[in-house]
């Protein structure tokens, strides 16, 4: 028996001969592993959702399709049966071999699988600290940027925190939620600037603006995605918050799910924002006002069930987190005319989506 400190790696043995799965746990938990049996793929995957393995061992008579099925995450060695078909490559096997396996085979294969098993680990640590500082980055910059104006400052921390929170609820993993954040943080730093000028020109000017502009920001968007390979999806996702749900968008007119989820939600998070944030020219909406505005255009320039998770989060934020402008810092309106306040709504819209770049 070996006499080391026991190790904490679980293996997990799936198979549906008895006397070999025993046999085989016997000797991996005299090598101080932890380990557990399954008798079928089916139990095995019920096993790995409430318990997380380091390495799975799989020599059921099914062997490849049981692989084909594992999470590619987690190490797997295959004993396949003589009579078993050769075995082609799959996604997280790191060793296939044929019975009868000497026990010292299966120990070495074992210990170089766990090896393997740790190297990636902390290799995916490290990429995850390196997301996390570069994700801070941005953020900081964002914010400074925006702080040279009351009426941008904290945009994209909202567009961001309201946009995560809508993609929970759209059931969007983990990574691609990383990959919304960052695109909403992103989204608005290379128009600050020209914002900014535009704060400060009447209705007029804005418009005449945004009618000269308007190409060239979107064709600046393409530039940036077809030369950051590194962070395409990120651009992609800014490219596509541009597009509208009924295909009248830019800049290739796409219509329905053919726009990315994440840019169906970036765009009307940020559009939003936009309404229930004030301007010079015009006092901000309420949060309920600006929901009625997103779902008359439900269908036409908004995502309908995007929109529907837009009210949800917002009339019912998660517990700790303030995703949108608290309600009771809103002024008690006091403008132009409904109709006349929704064009002035509209055109800040305008400015503010149609300059994102």
């Amino acid at each position: 028996m070996n006499t080391q400190r026991a190790r904490p790696d679980s293996i997990l043995i799936v198979s549906d001969d008895t006397a070999y799965s025993t046999s085989v746990k016997t000797m991996l938990a005299q090598e101080g592993y932890r380990v557990s049996t399954a008798s079928s793929g089916m139990e095995a995957v019920q096993q790995a959702a409430r318990q997380g393995f380091n390495l799975i061992i799989i020599a059921t008579a099914a062997g490849h399709n049981v692989a084909m099925n594992a999470d590619p995450s987690v190490r797997t060695i295959v004993v396949a049966d003589p009579s078993a078909p050769p075995m082609g490559a799959v996604e997280g096997v790191d060793e296939v071999f044929v019975k009868p396996l000497a026990n010292a085979d299966l120990l070495k294969a074992v210990a170089r699988s766990l090896e393997r098993s740790a190297l990636q680990k902390s290799f995916d640590q490290a990429l995850q600290q390196q997301w996390h500082d570069f994700r801070l980055v941005i953020r900081g910059l964002a914010a400074a940027l925006e702080a040279q104006s009351p009426f941008l400052e904290g945009h994209s921390l909202r567009v961001a925190e309201l946009s995560r929170a809508v993609g929970v609820r759209m059931n969007l993993p983990p990574k691609r939620l990383d990959l919304l954040e960052l695109a909403s943080h992103l989204h608005n730093l290379g128009n600050v600037q020209a914002k900014l000028a535009l704060l400060s020109q009447t209705d007029s000017q804005v418009v005449e603006s945004i009618q000269s502009t308007l190409v060239s920001s979107v064709a600046r968007t393409s530039d940036s995605y077809d030369s950051m390979t590194s962070l395409r999806e990120v651009f992609r996702i800014i490219l596509h918050h541009h597009e509208w749900y009924n295909g009248e968008g830019l800049p290739n007119h796409l219509k329905g799910d053919a726009i990315l989820l994440e840019g169906r939600i970036l765009c009307a998070v940020q559009a939003f924002d936009a309404m229930v944030s004030p301007r010079p020219y015009r006092e901000r909406l309420s949060n309920m006002q600006a929901l009625t505005l997103l779902e008359s255009e439900a269908g036409h320039h908004f995502d309908p069930q995007v929109v529907a998770q837009i009210r949800a989060v917002v009339l019912n934020p998660a517990s700790g987190t303030t995703p949108v402008r608290a309600e009771e810092k809103a002024p008690v309106p006091n403008g132009p005319p409904v109709e006349k306040r929704r064009v002035g709504v509209l055109l800040s819209l305008a400015q503010t989506y149609l300059q994102n770049g």
